[in-house]
């Protein structure tokens, strides 16, 4: 059969709320100018919440140009006529990468790690939950088989091999505990961060387009349910030189993210409902300390054939989070663990609240309001994503949470569902 030409290109890029965003050319304008010159957007387009439409503390002058990663391009599976990219922008005058976007950020903190001769191994473990016509997929509980019959299989078979086809790799999937909740493992990506959060931008792309197709929709809220488990970005790493795995320095990396994640929140979990996952006793992460296979930990250690730290999975991101800020930022507090050369607290392989609680370790942030009120005092987090991009998300997760106090958390859910 003869592949169909290519009609329409759409640029994509993943904003500060993880609003997955677009413009579209025909497949002729993109090959005569767009991929080398890009498309002039206005300077404000970085200012938006996840609401609606509405600069934050911005000016409607200026404008910033959306260039094409060209090594990025791919047809969509789904959409035959269609290919799709992701992109940088560029300051207009200097035509520099803008250093208020998530993926410049990513990219500085990746030559940032290269400078100490290492690189990262990534993996993440989307769970996301499916309904037809406001009902799940089904109520079976977790790896049950029999959520696989049918429909849900159809599905998730078709998710995993639309992005095998769009060169994802998928390590694992199965159905998860609540009720229409499926979970796609994919990786690993090895010493390519960047790639690694773009796949991860068109891989929930992918889940959302493939389960409209059926008919059904997808959501990655981080809790649809009050009452049952709820979806995570699990985020697994290891540390390598070019001698190969290094258990010291995935140790100091581990270290520094556990070190900074009460700071990290507002890029990792940075919605009001983030917070209705992360609590105590479900297995989300919500006080600080690091345990080997031990679920409830935020930083779950895994270890190597010689008993050392050999990766770790971070428990606390979430479906809500941009990907670029989700790497970026373990990226951040890694290399800062890696250059202080810090070591993990002694290790708690208990559930934290059956300890006396004056043994148990800090609670982590239990709302946006106090994690962002964390994250605003921050000065390493200000000199790590630059003053532009550090006021910006200050101005816009503070709008979003007080956008959202009078509401009700079914509320709050209902209208996150749509969204995410």
């Amino acid at each position: 059969m003869t592949e169909q030409p290519i009609k329409h290109v759409q640029l994509i890029w993943n904003d500060i709320s993880n609003i997955t965003r677009t413009r579209v050319v025909t497949k002729k304008r993109y090959d005569q100018m767009v991929a080398e010159k890009g498309l002039s957007l206005t300077s404000g387009i970085l200012s938006f919440p996840l609401m609606y439409d509405m600069l934050i503390e911005d000016s409607p002058a200026g404008e910033v140009t959306l260039l094409p990663d060209q090594s990025t391009l791919k047809r969509l599976p789904w959409l035959t006529d269609t290919a799709i990219v992701l992109c940088d922008f560029l300051t207009t005058k200097s035509q520099q990468l803008w250093e208020r976007y998530p993926r410049t950020f990513l990219k500085n903190k990746v030559s940032e790690l290269s400078a100490y001769g290492a690189s990262v191994t990534l993996g993440f473990e989307l769970e996301f939950c499916v309904s037809e016509r406001g009902k799940p997929l089904d109520t079976t509980v977790y790896a049950e088989a029999k959520a696989l019959r049918g429909k849900g299989w159809k599905v998730l078979s078709t998710i995993v091999e639309t992005l095998e086809d769009l060169g994802i790799p998928v390590w694992q999937y199965h159905p998860e505990s609540a009720y229409g909740q499926l979970e796609v493992a994919i990786g690993p990506f090895v010493n390519e961060p960047v790639k690694a959060a773009d796949s991860l931008v068109l891989a929930r792309h992918t889940i959302y387009s493939i389960c409209e197709n059926f008919g059904f929709n997808a959501t990655f809220i981080p809790k649809p349910f009050a009452a049952q488990a709820g979806n995570s970005n699990h985020t697994h790493i290891s540390v390598q030189t070019k001698d190969g795995d290094s258990a010291e320095l995935t140790e100091q990396f581990s270290a520094g993210v556990l070190d900074h994640l009460p700071v990290l929140f507002p890029l990792i979990a940075p919605t009001p409902n983030s917070y209705a996952r992360i609590v105590p006793q479900c297995w989300a992460g919500a006080f600080k300390f690091a345990g080997y296979e031990n679920k409830e930990a935020p930083i779950r250690l895994i270890r190597n054939n010689q008993s050392s730290v050999g990766r770790f999975e971070v428990k606390t991101p979430d479906g809500t989070a941009s990907p670029y800020f989700i790497v970026g930022g373990l990226l951040a507090a890694g290399i800062d663990g890696i250059k202080r050369k810090m070591v993990l607290p002694k290790e708690i392989n208990v559930e934290p609240t059956s300890l006396p609680e004056e043994e148990r370790p800090d609670r982590l942030p239990a709302t946006l309001e106090a994690a962002t009120k964390v994250f605003s005092t921050s000065e390493f987090m200000r000199n790590q994503l630059g003053d532009d991009l550090f006021k910006r998300v200050v101005a816009i997760r503070r709008f979003e949470d007080n956008h959202f106090k009078p509401f009700s958390s079914e509320e709050i859910t209902e209208f996150l569902r749509q969204r995410y």
